[in-house]
C-alpha cells in the first residue's frame, strides 16, 4: 500500500480517527482504581510519620522546659550565694523565664556528715517546678569560707 492508498488519518481528542479504527493512543489523567490505591499509600505513610512528628515535637517542648528549668535554679542559687539573708526554708517563688512561669521551691538545713555538724555550712535543696510537675532537683552544700556566719545567713 503506497502513500496514496493509505486511509486519512487525523489526531481528534486523543483517538486517531480513519478507517474504521477506534483504538486509544493518548490516556490523560488516572483511573479510579489508581487513584484509591495512590491516596491508600499516601495514608500508610502518613500514619507513619505524623506520631513520630507529634513525639519529636513534644520532646523538644520538654527539653526546652527542662533547659529554662535549670536556667531558673542556677539564677535562684546564685541569688541565695550574693544574698546577705536567706528566706525561710521550705519558701517558694514563682519565676518567669521564656514563655512559661516557673515555681523555686527552696529548703534548707545545717550541713552534717554523720554526727558532725557545721556551723558554717548548709545543705540546700531547690526544686523547679512548672504546671505542677518538677522538673529539675538540684542539690548542693553552701560553706563560710571565713568560718564566721551573717544574721539570717548560713
Amino acid at each position: 500500500m503506497n502513500r496514496a492508498e493509505r486511509p486519512d488519518r487525523r489526531r481528534e481528542g486523543g483517538r486517531i480517527r480513519g478507517a474504521g479504527s477506534s483504538r486509544i493512543l493518548d490516556r490523560s489523567g488516572f483511573s479510579l482504581v489508581e487513584a484509591i490505591v495512590a491516596l491508600g499509600i499516601l495514608a500508610v505513610l502518613l500514619g507513619a510519620v505524623v506520631p513520630s512528628f507529634a513525639r519529636n515535637v513534644r520532646l523538644n517542648t520538654d527539653s526546652e522546659l527542662r533547659g529554662w528549668a535549670v536556667a531558673v535554679a542556677q539564677e535562684e542559687l546564685d541569688a541565695l550565694r550574693a544574698s546577705g539573708s536567706w528566706p525561710a526554708s521550705g519558701s517558694q517563688r514563682t519565676v518567669t523565664a521564656g514563655q512559661a512561669t516557673f515555681t523555686a521551691h527552696l529548703t534548707y538545713a545545717r550541713y552534717c556528715q554523720g554526727a558532725v555538724c557545721y556551723d558554717g555550712a548548709r545543705h540546700v535543696s531547690l526544686e523547679v517546678r512548672h504546671a505542677g510537675q518538677t522538673l529539675y532537683i538540684v542539690e548542693t552544700v553552701f560553706t563560710v569560707l571565713d568560718g564566721t556566719t551573717g544574721s539570717g545567713g548560713i
